[in-house]
């Protein structure tokens, strides 16, 4: 099989990344992070959260 991707809650997120989940809505509406929808509910897959880490520590880092 190939790489299966662990889903978050935003409440999840919210509380692994240590921030509101009023952060977490910004940071979906300026584009920095990725939301996927499955079915009804709005999950953030662990692939994109990685990402916008990446994103976010080189920005750190300049």
């Amino acid at each position: 099989m190939g790489n299966i991707n662990q889903y978050y809650s935003k409440k999840e997120l919210a509380q692994l990344l240590a921030v509101s989940s009023a952060t977490i809505d910004r940071y979906v509406r300026t584009g920095k992070l990725k939301k996927t929808k499955l079915g009804f509910a709005t999950r953030f897959a662990e692939s994109d959260i990685q990402a916008f880490l990446s994103k976010q520590e080189k920005g750190a880092t300049q």
